[in-house]
C-alpha cells in the first residue's frame, strides 16, 4: 500500500502526459539528436526540469492559506513528471517502460533507492521529506512577510515608507515561487542523474584506427 500511489503515478506517466506524450515518444524526439546517449538523456532532462520548476514556482506563490491545495498538487505533479523522465530515460537506454522491473527501478530513482524492497520501505519517508521541504519554503516566506510587516510599521514615519510598504509586499509571493521552483528543479536533476545511472550503460568508445595500427606494429 505504501508504494501504491507512486505506482499509480508511474502508470499515468507511461500512458502519456500533456505536452510530453508517452515516455517512448519523448525519448524518440531526443534519440535523433546528435551526441552520445548520455548527452541526449541530459538534454531531455532539461525539459522535465523546466516543467518541474514551473510547477514548483506556481504552487509556491500562494501562502499558508492555500497549502492544503497547493502541497498535494505540487508533490503529485512533480513526482508525475519525474517518473515520466525516469521512464523515458529507461526507453532511451533500451528498456521497456511497461516492464515491472523497470517500473520499480524508475520509482527507485525518485526515492533515491534502487531495489524494490527499499522502494517499499522508503516511499513514506520520501513523501514526508518532500512535504517538509515545502513547509520550510512557506516558513521562509512567512518570516520574510513578518520582517517586512515590522519594517512597514517602522517605516511609516521614515523615508523608507515607499520601499517597505509597496515594493516588498508585492514581491513576496515571488519569494515562495522562486524557492518552490528551485527546490523542485534540484530534485529533478537528482532523479535524472539516478535514471541515467540506472538505465543507460554506454559501451566504451571503439579504438581509433591509428591506435590499432600502432598496437599491431608493437605486437609484431
Amino acid at each position: 500500500m505504501r508504494s501504491h500511489i507512486l505506482r499509480l503515478l508511474y502508470n499515468r506517466a507511461v500512458d502519456g502526459l500533456p505536452a510530453l506524450g508517452t515516455p517512448a515518444e519523448t525519448a524518440a524526439r531526443f534519440l535523433s539528436a546528435p551526441g552520445t546517449l548520455t548527452e541526449r538523456a541530459e538534454e531531455m532532462a532539461k525539459t522535465h526540469t523546466m516543467l518541474c520548476a514551473s510547477t514548483g514556482f506556481v504552487c509556491g506563490l500562494p501562502g499558508f492559506l492555500m497549502l492544503p491545495v497547493t502541497l498535494p498538487t505540487n508533490l503529485a505533479g512533480v513526482a508525475l513528471i519525474q517518473l515520466h523522465l525516469a521512464a523515458a530515460t529507461a526507453f532511451m537506454g533500451g528498456h521497456d517502460p511497461h516492464d515491472q522491473a523497470v517500473r520499480e527501478r524508475a520509482i527507485g530513482c525518485l526515492l533515491g533507492h534502487g531495489t524494490e524492497e527499499a522502494t517499499k520501505e522508503n516511499e513514506a519517508v520520501e513523501v514526508i521529506d518532500r512535504s517538509a521541504v515545502k513547509l520550510a519554503e512557506r516558513g521562509i516566506r512567512f518570516l520574510a512577510e513578518s520582517t517586512v510587516g515590522l519594517a512597514t510599521r517602522v517605516g511609516r514615519w521614515g523615508v523608507t515608507n515607499v520601499v517597505t510598504r509597496q515594493f516588498p509586499r508585492r514581491s513576496l509571493p515571488l519569494v515562495g515561487g522562486i524557492l518552490g521552483g528551485a527546490s523542485d528543479a534540484y530534485s529533478t536533476g537528482k532523479v535524472a542523474e539516478a535514471a541515467r545511472d540506472a538505465f543507460i550503460n554506454e559501451a566504451p568508445p571503439l579504438p581509433r584506427i591509428a591506435e590499432l595500427e600502432t598496437s599491431g606494429d608493437g605486437a609484431g
